[in-house]
């Protein structure tokens, strides 16, 4: 809950976790599942995600797109449209902006809507400042 004075909070479970909803939003947000398990975790995004990610890029697009495959299955058997569910992947940052771009490029061939970028190494703020200018580029192939 954020704010000076909260609203009531609204519980709900799903599966095994409790989840508290504030009742009285002023802004909509998205609920994002993140993970690549077939039986729980995707029939989990197909009856509650507006987004579900993919934690790395893996080996080659195939995963995702078997994986995405797997979502619309457990989508049909939830009676929700698959085209709801926003698809997300996490991809790290690296000098190399020529290579990011162009797994950027191939994973929004794929059918990736969202791309989380991950910072790593000892100055998460100079990359950051060096990533800004990659920005742009990025827009305009995802």
């Amino acid at each position: 809950m954020v704010g000076p004075d909260p609203d009531p909070v609204c519980q709900h479970r799903i599966g095994r976790y409790r989840i508290a909803i504030q009742t009285r939003a002023t802004n909509l947000i998205s609920a994002w599942i993140d993970g690549k398990g077939r039986r729980w975790t995707l029939r989990t995004a197909a009856r509650y995600a507006d987004v579900w990610n993919m934690p790395g890029p893996g080996e080659s697009t195939a995963e995702f797109e078997d994986l995405c495959r797997v979502l619309d299955r457990h989508c049909a058997d939830a009676g929700r449209d698959p085209a709801e569910i926003r698809r997300s992947i996490q991809l790290a940052v690296t000098d190399d902006h020529d290579e990011l771009l162009a797994t950027v490029e191939t994973y929004a061939r794929a059918g990736v809507t969202d791309f989380v970028l991950i910072l790593r190494g000892a100055d998460p703020v100079a990359q950051a400042d060096r990533s800004a200018e990659l920005l742009p580029r990025l827009r305009s192939v995802a």
